[in-house]
């Protein structure tokens, strides 16, 4: 699936564009997902998103992973950021260009969920949470990608 092709990007040194967007509940805290890295024994948190598909725009990726991901709908406020992305994951060194979107449920009683199941071809691959900044620094864990806090600590989410 689009984990397989999100490696495949990364071992063929390639360089690939994404979308993520961050939904604020309201309370300073965004709905994000958890993940571990095995190589450096390390908690982290992202915001979803994906692959930009060929002929796909930034905001049209973002609704289709959101509603393959976690099955919700989402409106698109605005563009927050573009982010160069250099990072290595699991020991594989991966390159991404990524649009940061400030995004908002449709449904507003997806804002009443404190948890969601992250989908991936059809199997539960995840959970993402609602966290604040400072709730992911007490737990010892990462936010990605670098740069992420900065934008949510100029309060332009």
């Amino acid at each position: 699936g689009r984990l397989k092709q999100f490696y495949k990007g990364i071992q063929e040194k390639t360089i690939r564009s994404s979308a993520i967007a961050l939904i604020n509940n309201g309370n300073n805290k965004f709905l994000l997902q958890k993940d571990y890295d095995k190589i450096k024994k390390e908690s982290y948190y992202r915001p979803l998103g994906g692959g930009i598909e060929f002929s796909e725009t930034s905001e049209q990726c973002l609704k289709r992973e959101f509603q393959e991901e976690i099955d919700q709908e989402i409106n698109i406020i605005k563009k927050l950021e573009t982010f160069e992305n250099i990072f290595t994951l699991e020991g594989i060194k991966g390159h991404q260009i990524m649009l940061l979107y400030l995004a908002e449920f449709t449904s507003k009683d997806s804002y009443n969920k404190n948890e969601f199941d992250v989908m991936e071809s059809g199997a539960t691959i995840g959970k993402a949470y609602w966290r604040s900044v400072e709730e992911i620094k007490e737990e010892g864990a990462k936010l990605y990608p670098l740069g992420l806090e900065a934008i949510i600590s100029k309060n332009l989410v």
